[in-house]
């Protein structure tokens, strides 16, 4: 072999052994942060909805509803419920995220990422459960007229929020 080509060989060699490792970090690290940046608690305290339904909700629809003062006496219990419940599992769902946060940092194996990930999982599930639970006995407190009213608000909103959204695909079309 020529000399020459040797020598390009060997940089090529030395070359690719300096990149794989750092194409392992880079994406190791592009894995791992968007975990770190939402396990921050940042993002969730502004407006926590991922906790399930939340007790303004149900008094904005009771104003909208024309609720009688047996059905708000009602819903007032419901919302009070709602908020005692949401109150007992802040703390949990805060103690879950620092965890997964500092099993993140610490280096944790992926095993120990993914066992705590589960617990997460298995809260949000009980929250979502909970929520429409919690929605199954709003409207069980409100007549068929209301409910109809109800229903008609949400596939409104509905439809606004489709609109947004194509609009905004289209938006993007647009860009590309």
């Amino acid at each position: 072999m020529m000399p020459f080509l040797v020598e390009k060989e060997e940089s090529m060699k030395s070359f690719t052994s300096l990149v794989k490792p750092a194409c392992a970090i880079i994406l190791t690290l592009g894995m791992i942060s968007p975990l770190v940046v939402f396990a921050k608690d940042s993002h969730c305290n502004a407006r926590p909805h991922h906790m399930g339904a939340q007790p303004q909700q149900f008094k904005k629809l009771a104003k909208k509803l024309d609720l009688s003062d047996q059905q708000k006496e009602q819903v007032q219990a419901l919302v009070e419920q709602v908020k005692s419940a949401r109150e007992a599992d802040k703390g949990k769902v805060k103690a879950q995220r620092d965890a997964f946060r500092n099993l993140v940092e610490s280096n944790a194996s992926e095993a120990e990422l993914k066992a705590q990930a589960d617990q997460m999982a298995a809260g949000m599930s009980e929250h979502m459960v909970r929520a429409s639970v919690n929605m199954r006995a709003f409207r069980a407190i409100l007549t068929p007229e209301q409910l109809a009213k109800m229903d008609a608000m949400k596939a409104e909103r509905d439809a606004k929020r489709d609109a947004k959204r194509k609009q905004a695909e289209e938006k993007r079309g647009e860009k590309e």
